[in-house]
């Protein structure tokens, strides 16, 4: 019987997923799509087309937030397909005697450790799924065989493939030569170092993780003093971890909420992961707030004995004690059947060993630095959860806030903090809805303290285009396979030079989120340099190549402000008093902020964006503002400009109970209470505060 000819889809195009290929009987191919290729192979690309006689055709064109099925975009699909498969697994993984067990004896958190195996298993699952997705919308469903590297979630993508044909190759060599990422595909990076290296070498990756954390714990004992800085009461300390390469006040920070707070500084320490710059360092001195090197490189040791200070500020240096690193070896050791046997099973072993030793890691850090309220912001971070832990198991506390507003939930970015300052209630409802906190806390925007020291510069800025109406636009970062793209960023640049050049008295402002973007985009609309000649477009970078524009100057000096998205630059602007509206050109349709604000704040298309913008310009914008305060209340109730004392205040109320004596708990069920009174008796409410 001669065989189907049948479409193929391939994770790697290599020698070993080839091979697999060539000897299948399975089906005779008709067209191979692979997405990513290795360098190895590459040489006999050619080759290997004119030997099989098919099309082999690469993966590269597809816009996740401009291809639609049943009018969602693939972007919404993928990451809810990602979610939904996810949570079902981890659920199962809670039941798994391996992890009932390793929680019951370490007394570890069961929620904890089921997060922190379900993010980690996101890097092995996203690239099958986003195949999926790709093929279900390009390709005829029923006709298609995938061909997957053999990870440890084999099993798992049958039962999701069940209506399809699966090859899995082994990849024995090709993975440790370079693969090559796609252009503009952001997630070829994210995933690359944990989907193609095999398990035996992600084993001794961690091994070499131990023996650096060993050598460094060994050089921090012998070389450093650190013990004579540290406090020497047992009063709770406060952790600040880094997330921002520099501190300036009037720009977004780490540490913005230890102004006006009476929060003793001498009891916070600035973790630092990359080297501050000496204003920032001068910053923290003011504060009085102690810096402290946590887990540094090995080179810093060197250089800390062979050069003189360069006139750093007095740092101290910190790692995991020497005892808690060593009684970690054994369990990864353990767990090094992973390098032969790679199935679930011992995959759920290792990240049980990795987790154990982690954890003690930052609990020896955190214990020496008697920090039991850890503030950390970094969106992504493989061991957020590992640090939860870790506070968790001193009785203290993991807590934060998030950056952005952002479209629909993305497991990477997902919040697992013990207490949550959020924004508003629309992102306790709809967005980080999925994690059970001890505690939220609706502050509002936690970033509005730098409206009132940017009113300066907006005052000028705005004074200097007397009599023009000012047009703002903040982009975004655009790739294939997150919301945005850069044909969107080419229609709304066509859209406002078609604005510019029907309104003579209208000057536009352009902030964008990276320069080498903006660059690309003003390659392929060139009229956009005409207009700078001209004076009227003027471009917002930051002061230097690492630092971006405050979007609420730029938006304080304008009549009327829109960006790509429904993203937070725009978000900002509306907080500090401009008229705002929203480019939600992919289309959200299960956003709730942009469902509700549709065709009044929120456009799908650009002729309805173009048509509102131009109402304002020819009708102005009396009265808008305050009508679509409405729409906003739900992100920020309160809009005040004083996020931040609102996040002192918990902090303040939460380090002065564990002082007491109090659990975690306790102390959390307490400042609840206290913060109701607090809001009450001194701030203004405009919306929904409770949870």
């Amino acid at each position: 019987m001669r065989k189907k000819p049948i479409e193929v889809w391939v994770d790697l195009l290599c020698w070993e997923s080839v091979l697999a290929i060539l000897f299948s009987r399975k089906f005779r191919v008709r067209k191979i799509i692979y997405f990513q290729a290795s360098k190895l192979f590459t040489p006999f690309l050619f080759i290997f087309q004119i030997l099989i006689k098919v099309d082999l055709e690469q993966s590269k064109n597809f816009v996740m937030s401009e291809e639609h099925l049943g009018g969602i975009t693939a972007y919404e699909i993928l990451h809810n397909r990602l979610n939904s498969i996810l949570e079902s697994v981890s659920n199962q993984w809670t039941l798994h005697s391996k992890v009932c067990n390793f929680v019951k004896k370490n007394g570890y958190n069961l929620i904890k450790v089921r997060e922190h195996l379900k993010e980690q298993a996101f890097y092995y699952i996203y690239r099958p799924i986003e195949m999926g997705v790709v093929s279900e919308i390009r390709s005829d469903k029923g006709n298609r065989c995938f061909v997957f590297r053999r990870t440890p979630f084999s099993n798992i993508l049958i039962n999701e493939f069940n209506n399809d044909e699966l090859l899995f190759y082994r990849n024995f060599f090709s993975c440790y030569f370079l693969i090559i990422n796609r252009k503009d595909y952001y997630y070829d990076k994210v995933i690359f170092n944990s989907y193609y290296p095999g398990c035996s070498r992600m084993f001794f990756g961690e091994i070499i993780h131990w023996f650096r954390a060993f050598i460094k714990a060994v050089l921090c004992r012998v070389f450093s003093d650190h013990r004579k800085i540290l406090l020497k009461d047992q009063q709770t300390n406060i952790g600040i971890e880094q997330s921002l390469n520099k501190i300036r006040l009037d720009e977004r920070n780490d540490i913005f909420w230890m102004e006006d707070s009476e929060i003793d500084p001498k009891s916070v320490y600035f973790l630092e992961h990359d080297r501050l710059d000496l204003v920032s360092q001068k910053v923290l001195s003011s504060f009085g707030i102690q810096r402290v090197r946590v887990n540094v490189h090995l080179w810093f040791w060197f250089e800390k004995l062979f050069k003189r200070n360069n006139g750093e500020a007095v740092t101290i240096d910190v790692t995991s004690d020497i005892v808690s690193v060593f009684r970690t070896l054994w369990p990864i050791l353990l767990a090094s059947k992973i390098s032969f046997r790679c199935n679930e099973g011992s995959w759920i072993d290792f990240q049980l060993a990795s987790y154990k030793y982690r954890t003690i890691c930052w609990q020896s850090i955190f214990k020496e630095l008697n920090i039991k309220i850890l503030w950390a912001m970094l969106d992504i971070d493989r061991d957020k959860l590992v640090k939860a832990q870790a506070l968790e198991n001193i009785g203290g506390i993991y807590t934060g806030s998030h950056w952005s507003k952002i479209e629909l939930f993305v497991v990477l970015a997902q919040k697992t903090y013990d207490v949550f300052f959020t924004w508003g209630l629309h992102f306790v409802k709809n967005i980080y809805n999925s994690y059970p906190y001890l505690g939220v806390f609706i502050v509002g925007y936690i970033y509005d303290y730098c409206f009132i020291k940017q009113q300066k510069r907006a005052k000028s800025l705005k004074d200097s285009h007397s009599g023009k109406f000012i047009l703002s636009y903040m982009d975004e970062v655009v790739s294939n396979d997150i919301p945005f793209s850069e044909n969107m960023q080419i229609m709304i640049y066509n859209m406002l030079i078609s604005i510019l050049e029907k309104n003579n008295h209208l000057c536009l402002f352009l902030k964008p989120k990276k320069k080498y973007g903006y660059d690309k985009i003003v390659e392929k609309v060139p009229q956009i340099k005409s207009f700078i000649k001209k004076g009227r477009i003027k471009v917002f970078f930051g002061g230097t190549t690492d630092t971006k524009e405050v979007p609420a100057m730029v938006g304080m000096a304008s009549d009327l402000v829109f960006g790509l998205g429904i993203r937070t630059a725009v978000a900002e602007c509306y907080f500090a008093g401009a008229l705002v509206f929203n480019a939600d050109l992919a289309g959200f349709v299960h956003n709730e902020f942009s469902n509700k604000g549709l065709n009044k704040i929120v456009f799908r298309d650009t002729n309805s964006l173009k048509e509102a913008i131009q109402e304002i310009i020819d009708n102005g914008s009396m009265g808008k503002h305050f009508e679509y305060k409405k729409y906003y209340s739900s992100l920020d109730p309160f809009q005040d400009g004083k996020a931040y004392r609102r996040i002192a205040f918990v902090l303040k109320e939460l380090q002065g109970l564990f002082n007491e004596g109090f659990s975690r708990e306790d102390a959390v069920r307490r400042v609840q209470e206290r913060y109701k009174d607090f809001l009450y008796s001194a701030t203004k409410i405009n919306g929904e505060t409770d949870v």
